[in-house]
C-alpha cells in the first residue's frame, strides 16, 4: 500500500485513521490468502535527520500498531530527493525478500502435501507447482528436479 504521509504531518491523527482503515478494508478482502502487506510511505521532504529520528519511531510505531502491520513492514520512499534511486533499490530487496520468504513457505506447503498423498495424479500436479514455484525463485535447479 502506498501512502503520502509525512512524519510531521500537521493532520497526522486523521491520515493515521484513515491509513489503517485502508489497511484493515484490504486485509478483509485478503483474509482467506496469504499475503503480507507492506506500507510505503511516500514523503515530499528529505530523510530523517538524527534528531527526528524519536519522532519517526514514534510515529512509525502507532502507525504499524494502528494498521496491525510489523514496523519491518513500513517503508520511507522520499520522492524529492536526489538519491530516489537508492531507495527505490531498497525498496526492491525489501519487497524481493518478502517474495522469496512467501514462495519458499508455499513450496513447504506442497512438500508437506506431496508426502501424504497416494494419488499418482496429485503427485505430478504438485510437483509441477513446485518446478513453477523454484522457476520464479530462480531457483533453477530445484525446479528441474
Amino acid at each position: 500500500v502506498y501512502m503520502e504521509l509525512e512524519w510531521k504531518e500537521p493532520q497526522w491523527s486523521e491520515k493515521l485513521v484513515q491509513c489503517s482503515t485502508m489497511i484493515q478494508k484490504l486485509k478483509t478482502k485478503l483474509q482467506d490468502r496469504q499475503t503480507r502487506i507492506a506500507l510505503v510511505l511516500l514523503h515530499k521532504t528529505a530523510p530523517v535527520l538524527a534528531n527526528d529520528d524519536m519522532i519517526a519511531s514514534e510515529r512509525a510505531s502507532a502507525l504499524a500498531n494502528s494498521c496491525e502491520i510489523n514496523t519491518k513492514n513500513i517503508y520511507v520512499l522520499p520522492f524529492n530527493d536526489q538519491s530516489l534511486i537508492s531507495y527505490t533499490i531498497r525498496l526492491e530487496s525489501a519487497f524481493l525478500e518478502l517474495a522469496q520468504s512467501f514462495y519458499i513457505g508455499m513450496l513447504k506447503n506442497y512438500r508437506s502435501h506431496q508426502t501424504g498423498s497416494h494419488h499418482q495424479t496429485l503427485k505430478v500436479r504438485h510437483q509441477v507447482k513446485m518446478g513453477f514455484i523454484s522457476e520464479l525463485r530462480l531457483d533453477l535447479p530445484t525446479a528441474l528436479k
